[in-house]
């Protein structure tokens, strides 16, 4: 091996190349023959343990093996061997994501991780282990598959795992996540904002805490412009909940992480589904306002329509018939294995890059009302977070809202709201659902007809004339339009 790559010396911190080799670190990981882990120090100053007159010596114990006693094999406890490298830090989400090999230095051993296999030092083996062929694809660890199509479960997915992580400053949690949104890129039409999807951008605005999360600021440079906007995750601290985003992915008919082409069994992943009502715009200082395009669900409808077969489909899709229910499905060239409830844009198969957008704000003209929220509660099979009723002036129960916290006190209870309208949606009323609804055994939940019916909204908070992020909550329909709500120019920041 030639060339040896370390981040900390090769990406200069304030250089004009930095956003270009964030944005390129997982071709670097995934290019890369071994990525060498030091996980045995506490920061970048630490090396491995071991090297002599370098670093300290290794403290761990050996075990004397042959007839003469000249052999030695480090003797590792069972404990430790069970656990594989993993750090909670969001600098290595990436490292982990990407790599295809990985000899790791962790705490007195030395480990070597693939995707096939992962090795203590001085773990016995026989010759058929160590030299059988592989027979799994890096997807099936480590949770990315790189599929031609747009995966927004799989970015669901990525997200909840990588927000979760520490980060020594907050306002470097985009691009410890540059890498993984860079390849997502090249199959999600339009790109990201500021973390959240273009093309799907009214289902990421909805994402919820699993537990209580925290606003992030920055620390390094408190007066300088950085992009931790309200709205996005990106700007708190914490385990997002990623069923909170499964709107977004409701084209798939199949679950991506099946990878038996045999398996045709449908993936029963609920029926919630969402609705634009607002058209957004991106605000930057460089190119001004730009309408942020959402063609994600633009073929939702034709799936369902009554003359469907007569509709044409865009180019590379074909239409199928499920025996079951005589409900059509697609399928896309591209990938002929992953079936789809309806097609979706996809992609140049030579898309040219496109680079991230960093937008802290972002505006629309939508729904205003005013509301009280009521008492608090918790509903353990949705989330570890508190949940406050929403009621109108006659103190009717009309919705809810979802709290960053956990605490039952806290400042967001009892209080009055001012809610902003996102998106309309509906979902069918059925069992599987119970585990979104935070308000799905409420009794004054209505799923009329089978069906339940609502507004998204969001409550704000409002400094210099810029809107905050506190809270993203339901509206039942009937009250949403039964509220005086007005016409209102909103800038979120």
């Amino acid at each position: 091996m030639e060339y040896l790559w370390v981040d900390r010396i090769c990406i200069v911190q304030d250089g004009p190349e930095k956003e270009a080799q964030l944005s390129n670190m997982a071709a670097i990981y995934a290019n890369s023959y071994a990525t060498i882990v030091a996980a045995q120090g506490a920061d970048a100053a630490h090396g491995p343990k071991g090297i002599r007159g370098i670093t300290e010596p290794r403290n761990i114990y050996q075990r004397i093996v042959g007839e003469d006693s000249s052999a030695f094999r480090p003797k590792v406890s069972l404990e430790f061997n069970s656990q594989p490298y993993s750090s909670g830090l969001c600098w290595t989400f990436q490292e982990q994501l990407f790599s295809r090999r990985k000899i790791v230095f962790q705490d007195q051993a030395v480990n070597w991780e693939c995707h096939c296999v992962a090795w203590h030092e001085g773990q016995r083996c026989s010759a058929g282990e160590v030299y059988r062929p592989c027979d799994k694809k890096p997807s099936d660890v480590y949770g990315f598959n790189n599929a031609p199509w747009p995966d927004f479960y799989r970015y669901s997915r990525l997200v909840s795992l990588y927000n979760r992580r520490e980060i020594s400053y907050p306002e470097d949690a985009i691009d410890a996540f540059a890498g993984v949104i860079s390849t997502l890129s090249l199959t999600f039409q339009g790109g990201f904002i500021s973390g959240l999807p273009q093309m799907f951008f009214d289902c990421a605005l909805l994402w919820q805490p699993y537990e209580p999360v925290l606003r992030r600021r920055a620390i390094k440079h408190p007066q300088e412009k950085v992009c931790l906007p309200s709205w996005s995750w990106v700007g708190w601290q914490g385990d997002i909940d990623c069923l909170s985003l499964r709107s977004g992915y409701d084209y798939m008919r199949k679950n991506p992480d099946k990878y038996d082409e045999t398996d045709h069994s449908i993936w029963n992943k609920g029926s919630l589904c969402t609705t634009s009502t607002v058209i957004w715009h991106r605000i930057e200082e460089s190119d001004g306002k730009q309408t942020i395009k959402i063609p994600g669900h633009l073929h939702r409808e034709d799936s369902v329509h009554p003359d469907h077969n007569d509709l044409a489909l865009p180019a590379g899709w074909t239409r199928h018939i499920c025996k079951e229910s005589g409900r059509p499905f697609f399928r896309h060239k591209c990938d002929p294995t992953q079936e789809f409830w309806y097609p979706i844009p996809l992609q140049d198969p030579k898309p040219a890059h496109v680079s991230p957008v960093y937008a802290s704000f972002i505006s629309c003209r939508t729904k205003r009302a005013f509301v009280r929220a009521g008492s608090a509660f918790s509903n353990p099979e949705t989330s570890k977070c508190v949940c406050a009723e929403l009621r109108d002036e006659n103190e009717n129960w009309i919705g809810i809202l979802r709290l960053p916290s956990s605490e039952w006190n806290c400042d967001m209870v009892n209080v009055r709201h001012e809610l902003i309208e996102l998106s309309a949606g509906f979902v069918l009323d059925q069992k599987i659902e119970s585990v979104s609804f935070d308000e799905w055994h409420h009794p004054d939940c209505p799923r009329t007809s089978g069906l339940y019916e609502f507004y998204n909204v969001m409550s704000i908070l409002r400094e210099n004339g810029v809107a905050y992020r506190k809270a993203v909550g339901r509206v039942t329909k009937m009250a949403w339009e039964d509220l005086p709500t007005e016409d209102i120019e909103v800038i979120l920041g």
